[in-house]
Order: structure tokens, then sequence, then C-alpha cells
């Protein structure tokens, strides 16, 4: 802002003061001219009620610049504005609370997710082995309606079951040596036996389950049954004489029958499983159980 220059005062005739005969302040005797005197300020502009500093109670104003000029007054803060200030501030307060609470419900279906997990009981798998709870079941329905996708799933899943109970017999075959001690063939014939109660419970719960109206769950169920009694057959006749293992002639009935119905437990997947539409789970767990037990002549379940 340029520099506030006031101009000097006008003195009025016979109101300047002076001498009484109207000279002016400045003029010497001889009417000449000598210094000026300092000229005055002008009085400050009267105080109007509209002016903010005129308020009681409010701070004194600032000093005015010469001129008259001050500075705007700094706006006073309004009760409406320290509300909006406060309300914001609680919702602050109640999204991060909100933030939190959300986390912890979270971390409590973790927890309870986990805790369900480890509640699961354990089962026994073929060869007598306690094994870790199996995962949740899947709730996929592929193609199908949800009856027929269970009906699938709980029908493998039995089969998967029977097929490791065979594998472990197997294995309980492959440990017994030729030069078995009456003590070991007597442990070898209590194994067999109860592998064969196994098989059996198992052949049971096969056939109890509801097909849900599909064909091809009943196809396969029906070949796989046929399948699991030539097993249930074998290891009856071996708990009663393990001398079988060392008589081909004597055991042949027992590999063809075994042998022949799984021709027919296979042919009935390929021919009914409508690998379009079955769930992915259902799926995997069949060709699991086609290429451990099945796929050739000298492994797996088959003799």
């Amino acid at each position: 802002m340029p520099d506030q220059h006031l101009p000097p005062p006008s003195w009025p005739t016979g109101s300047s003061p002076g001498d009484g005969n109207g000279a002016r302040p400045d003029a010497g005797s001889d009417g000449s001219a000598s210094a000026s005197p300092p000229p005055l300020a002008p009085p400050p502009p009267p105080i109007s009620s509209a002016d903010p500093w005129s308020v009681p109670g409010a701070e004194p104003p600032p000093p005015r610049a010469p001129g008259g000029w001050a500075p705007p007054p700094t706006p006073q803060r309004s009760g409406r504005r320290a509300w909006v200030a406060v309300l914001a501030i609680v919702l602050v307060i109640g999204v991060a609370g909100a933030a939190v609470g959300l986390l912890a419900a979270g971390d409590d279906e973790v927890t309870a997710g986990s805790s369900e997990a480890a509640s699961a009981p354990a089962t026994t798998d073929g060869d007598g082995a306690t094994t870790a709870p199996s995962t949740p079941r899947s709730t996929e329905t592929g193609g199908l309606s949800g009856d027929e996708a269970d009906a699938h799933r709980e029908l493998f899943e039995t089969i998967d079951e029977s097929e490791r109970t065979m594998l472990a017999l197997n294995d309980d075959i492959a440990a017994l040596t030729a030069e078995a001690t009456d003590e070991e063939l007597g442990a070898f014939r209590d194994q067999a036996g109860e592998r064969a109660d196994q098989l059996q419970d198992i052949h049971d719960h096969l056939l109890a389950i509801d097909d849900a109206d599909s064909t091809a769950v009943a196809a396969i169920r029906d070949d796989y049954a046929d399948h699991l009694q030539a097993w249930i057959d074998w290891s009856e006749a071996l708990a009663g004489d393990p001398s079988l293992l060392d008589r081909p002639d004597a055991a042949a009935p027992y590999f063809q029958a075994i042998n022949f119905t799984a021709e027919g437990f296979t042919s009935a997947v390929a021919n009914n499983l409508d690998r379009s539409r079955v769930p992915d789970d259902v799926l995997d767990l069949a060709d699991r159980i086609i290429d451990r037990g099945f796929g050739s002549e000298d492994s797996g379940t088959e003799i």
C-alpha cells in the first residue's frame, strides 16, 4: 500500500490561530513566510454500532494505520461451526470403533473355524492307523441337483474307504513271510478277520446310500458292491486258512472274482459318470480311486 500523505490543514478566515488580525500563523511581522507548523492528524472516525470491535467484551482493535485505514476484523467462530467440529470427531471415533469391531469379528470367525476343524473326530485308516480329520465336505453341485451331487460324493467317499481297507490287507499279506511262525500266522488270521469285518461294514453302508434317483449312482454302487463282496470272501478265506497264499489253484477262484468285478466297476464308472456335470471334487476322487486301485493288473485292489 502506498504511504498515506495528508494534505496541509486549511484555515478559514477568522478561525485560524494567530494574532487576531486574520494573519496566517506562518507569516512574520513583515508578512514573510516562516516555517509551517506540523500538520495535525485528523480525528479518528466515530465508532459505529456495526463495528465488530464495538461489541461489549471484544478484544481491543489493532492500531489503525495513518489515514484511518484498519485491517478487517478477524471473524469470530460461530457456535454452529464448533458443533460441526465436535460431530466430526464423534463420527471419526465411531468409524474407528466399527472397524475394530469388524476385525475382532473376523478373528472370532477364524478361531471358530479352527476350533471346528480341531474338534472333528479323527478317522481310522484301512491299516488301523489314526488319520487327521478330513477337510469339510464340499457343497458344490456342478451341473447336478444338490441331492444328486451329495449322492455321488457319498458314493465315492465310501468306495475310497473300502479301497484303503483292501490295500491294507494287501500290506498284511506282503508282510507275511514263508518262514512265519505259528504265532505270526495266528496274528495274521486275526488281522484278516478284522479286515473282513471292516469291509462288511462298508458294504452295508454302501448299499444303504440313497441314490437320489440317479441311475449313475445306482449303477456304479451296484457294480462296486460286487467287487467289495469278492474281497470280503477273500479276506474271510484267509482268516480261515492262510495257506491259501501258497496254493495258487485253491486261491484262483477268489482272484478271478476280484478281477472280474474290478473290470465291471471301472466300466460302470466310465459309462455312467457324467464328467461334464459332476462336481470337481467328486471327479478328482473318482480319478484317484481308479488310478490307485485299478491302474494295472499287478497293483491296487486287482490281484
